[in-house]
């Protein structure tokens, strides 16, 4: 990748991260638990529902 496109996917990243923590809707457990995704796992978003979902059945149980 270019340098120019790899700053602009790490501002995304980090923008995703920040509505994340900033959504006062989520619960900590699941803001936790995408926040804590390493940068490969933010790209993939079956990763991301996987653990949203998880996140959700936790909270359910």
């Amino acid at each position: 990748m270019s340098d120019d496109l790899l700053n602009v996917h790490e501002e995304v990243k980090e923008t995703f991260r920040d509505r994340i923590e900033d959504n006062d809707d989520l619960s900590d457990l699941l803001t936790s638990s995408i926040i804590e995704l390493s940068d490969e796992e933010m790209t993939d978003s079956e990763i991301i529902q996987s653990v949203v979902q998880e996140a959700l059945d936790n909270a359910d149980s």
